[in-house]
């Protein structure tokens, strides 16, 4: 699947595909972290247990390929903060 994406990345005109998906992003305006959505870090700190909590309660959380450990939700949230899917 990873290189159907990259082939059409490519005839896209974009050297890979975070590239091509950075430009969508940023073409639509949409947004890829919590920042984006005016969601202060601050509000992300102070309620990480709950959210890791509620992320790891969620019954769609079975439906991963890998079930994730809290400590992995634990650092998608902050990672989310600020980063970007595309790096």
């Amino acid at each position: 699947m990873r290189e159907k994406y990259t082939r059409l990345s490519e005839r896209l005109g974009y050297s890979a595909m975070p590239a091509a998906l950075s430009a969508l992003y940023t073409k639509v305006g949409a947004a890829y972290n919590l920042a984006m959505l005016g969601i202060s870090e601050a509000d992300v700190r102070e309620n990480l247990e709950r959210l890791v909590e509620i992320a790891a309660s969620d019954s769609e959380i079975v439906f991963n390929p890998v079930l994730p450990r809290r400590e992995h939700i634990r650092d998608i949230l902050l990672e989310s903060i600020r980063g970007s899917p595309f790096a």
